[in-house]
């Protein structure tokens, strides 16, 4: 394994709340220091090697799951206009007699 000599220097503040977060992020992921984790989460944004995914392939499968779900809707809502004789989308609520 070669190491990379690392000349640039990339800096941010954060508030307290946010490096006790980021620290538990840190730990929790086993990284050996906040610095070494956040660089392979900014250098590896992309390609999701650094355990998130990426974000664009996150979101075309939970698009996927979604449009997966409306269509089970869609099936159920049918069966059951199939087996009550109705249409549940158009029952509305009775209004109370005054």
């Amino acid at each position: 394994m070669t190491i990379k000599r690392r000349s640039r220097i990339v800096s941010f503040r954060l508030s307290d709340e946010e490096y006790d977060s980021l620290k538990n992020v840190t730990n929790s992921r086993g990284a050996r220091s906040v610095s070494e984790f956040t660089r392979s989460v900014a250098c590896n944004m992309n390609t999701g090697d650094d355990g998130t995914g990426d974000i664009g392939d996150s979101l075309r499968m939970l698009n996927a799951r979604m449009e997966a779900l409306v269509h089970k809707i869609e099936t159920l809502t049918e069966a059951l206009e199939e087996k009550n004789g109705t249409d549940p989308m158009a029952i509305k609520e009775k209004e109370p007699n005054l």
